[in-house]
């Protein structure tokens, strides 16, 4: 029973520890993932508020080109600028994804001078309109058409490269993903391996341990003792029983034989591990294990 006790014990704390063990693999699994589509959602989130502030930026330019009462007035060209331009904060979408680790910024950076030069494009359509309201004469309207073409093709460059970033990054994203599910299997399993190993090893250490608990008992039942040595077990027996623990004189003396022969045969009783001998004063006593 105590070897049984034992056996489950041991499987116990595999079991306990494999189980702790998997648990902190899907918790670190689930907090990596959340935090990576934490950062991804920002990102995507961040390149489609871009793109509605550009579409923003395109709207306002048009109402303001079809606005005779803003462009006629003395408004500063700074005051109309600021109708039309949302620079500040474009700008600063674009550089923080930069700075976000799960968005490739290999296109960001062109996407910011291809902004810069939207912005200088529309400014200059705004001039040159006001100056043909102010004029009162259309000397400046083809130019005005070949720039506000110019300007159409910009902001279709710019969205093409941000609406290409989402689809590169939607790529990246799964990849990522799929990254970390395979890591988190692979963990999962290799422990699972690891201790059903581990349990096939206590298994096989608690057969080795009953196999030589057997070759133990087999080799006690195997040894063979003579007439001599029998009478001594039988006599150590007897007086244990009583409560006496014999001398080897009161051992010679019961069995009338020489002293060297008896002490052959403790000798042999000894190395057999059948009986031990304890010396207390001048006396050696006679002992069964």
């Amino acid at each position: 029973m105590e070897k049984k006790n034992r056996l489950l014990f041991g499987i116990s704390i595999l079991t306990i520890f494999y189980l702790l063990t998997m648990t902190y693999f899907y918790y670190d699994y689930v907090e990596s993932l959340n935090s990576y589509n934490s950062e991804i959602y920002e990102g995507f989130n961040t390149l489609q508020n871009v793109i509605h502030k550009v579409h923003n930026e395109d709207s306002q330019l048009y109402k303001t080109l079809l606005s005779k009462d803003i462009l006629s007035t003395k408004m500063s060209r700074n005051n109309i600028y600021s109708i039309t331009n949302h620079s500040g904060s474009v700008i600063t979408d674009l550089l923080d994804l930069e700075q976000n680790t799960f968005i490739t910024s290999q296109m960001i950076a062109s996407t910011i001078d291809d902004y810069y030069s939207l912005e200088n494009l529309r400014e200059s359509i705004i001039d040159l309109h006001r100056d043909n309201i102010l004029s009162s004469e259309n000397e400046y309207g083809n130019q005005i058409d070949d720039m506000i073409e110019e300007y159409e093709n910009q902001i279709n460059l710019i969205l093409v490269d941000i609406h290409q970033e989402i689809e590169l990054n939607k790529e990246k994203n799964l990849d990522l993903i799929n990254d970390l599910k395979t890591s988190f299997l692979v963990k999962e399993i290799t422990l699972f391996i690891i201790y059903i190993i581990s349990i096939f090893i206590v298994f096989y250490l608690s057969d080795l341990y009953k196999e030589f608990i057997k070759i133990n008992e087999k080799n006690n039942e195997e040894i063979i003792l003579d007439k001599d040595m029998r009478e001594i077990v039988s006599f150590v027996k007897k007086e244990v029983g009583l409560g006496n623990f014999p001398t080897i004189k009161e051992l010679k003396l019961h069995l009338k034989i020489s002293h060297p022969t008896l002490l052959v045969k403790l000798e042999e009783l000894q190395n057999n591990n059948i009986i031990s001998l304890r010396k207390k004063g001048r006396n050696k006593h006679i002992f069964l294990k």
